[in-house]
């Protein structure tokens, strides 16, 4: 799901997706907007920005659906006819829904076409596989859409397609028993995308969202971060310095603490719930399975009931670039990759 952060100007938005508007022929509009009906419809065709966007979307799904056939073809079709019911989500959201509509449009052109947001990618082709499935009242409705290297050349490589197999192995397949007289049929969705990816690492971020009954579905996100040099997965203990658990859990903390106060209306914090936070933080700060790796620095996602009530969504704290990097292994990829200096 979404590696932008939310909030940012569409201005701001359109410049990792310039390289792949750069084109000399008008490619083939996605949307007709003579029949344009829906807000979401409506947005794009008023739009320019947008346009463009859903264009670039359109080329590099139809460049995608050209080289595949049989069940993969059929995956990718299916795949993305749920995305497109995703993206109508944003006439519901909070947030305007032309910057919705363009962050839900950047991700998805991006995994389509094997692309990192950021970062000079891979030495090799990376591209998506799918696994959909429709529901019924005994099997799980699927969405899933994953990267992998097809034609793995290094250890590098077959580290990482060896990360997204066990994810797969997680997914649903088989049949289930839902409750009697259910009317929502069970869903499990998967998404991944590559927030940063060079030659030497690759941070990859898998949301997950599931509804097996119940009032409402739950979501995770969670981190794939490979070194492809030493063909392993980065841990926290391999990246950073013995003495920046604490740096980096302090800083987290006092972030974390300052959203809790926004969203709770500036309540005066409790000081065990306090030091219950301070706890989980410093757990979940030394994983770097909830750490998302990009160009400008790294987020770490705490997912819903981990550290407030559902209501209160995910949380975030964020560390810029030059803030990690005084902290990090010498030698580690974050301290060598020439593209993050």
């Amino acid at each position: 799901m979404p590696v932008l952060p939310r909030g940012v100007r569409i201005a701001q938005l359109t410049v990792g997706i310039c390289a792949a508007l750069a084109s000399g022929a008008e490619p083939a509009r996605a949307i007709d907007c003579d029949k344009a009906t829906t807000p979401v419809e409506n947005a794009i065709c008023s739009s320019d920005v947008l346009t463009r966007a859903d264009d670039a979307l359109n080329d590099a799904y139809t460049a995608l659906a050209d080289r595949l056939s049989g069940d993969a073809l059929q995956g990718l079709r299916q795949t993305q006819r749920q995305w497109l019911k995703r993206r109508s989500w944003c006439e519901s959201t909070d947030q305007p829904i032309a910057e919705c509509i363009l962050r839900e449009t950047i991700d998805r052109t991006y995994v389509l076409a094997g692309r990192p947001h950021a970062g000079p990618g891979p030495d090799a082709h990376l591209s998506p596989e799918f696994v959909a499935r429709l529901g019924s009242p005994t099997l799980y409705e699927l969405d899933v859409t994953v990267l992998k290297f097809p034609e793995p050349a290094t250890p590098g490589h077959e580290a990482f397609n060896a990360e997204v197999d066990q994810l797969l192995k997680e997914v649903p397949t088989n049949a289930v028993e839902q409750a009697e007289g259910a009317s929502q049929v069970y869903a499990y969705q998967l998404t991944m995308s590559l927030p940063y990816a060079s030659p030497s690492f690759m941070s990859a971020t898998v949301f997950t969202f599931e509804y097996s009954g119940g009032a409402h579905g739950n979501s995770s996100t969670r981190n794939i971060n490979v070194d492809l040099r030493a063909a392993s997965t980065m841990t926290f203990d391999s990246l950073f310095e013995k003495s920046a658990g604490p740096i980096l859990a302090q800083s987290c903390f006092h972030q974390i603490q300052k959203l809790k106060q926004q969203r709770q209306g500036n309540a005066t914090p409790d000081k065990a719930k306090s030091d219950e936070d301070r706890r989980i933080v410093q757990d979940v700060i030394a994983q770097l399975v909830n750490w998302t790796f990009t160009g400008a620095g790294a987020t770490v996602t705490f997912d819903p009931y981990v550290i407030g009530a559902f209501a209160e969504g995910r949380y975030e704290c964020k560390f810029d670039l030059d803030f990690l990097q005084a902290l990090v292994t010498p030698g580690s990829p974050l301290a060598s990759d020439p593209v993050t200096r």
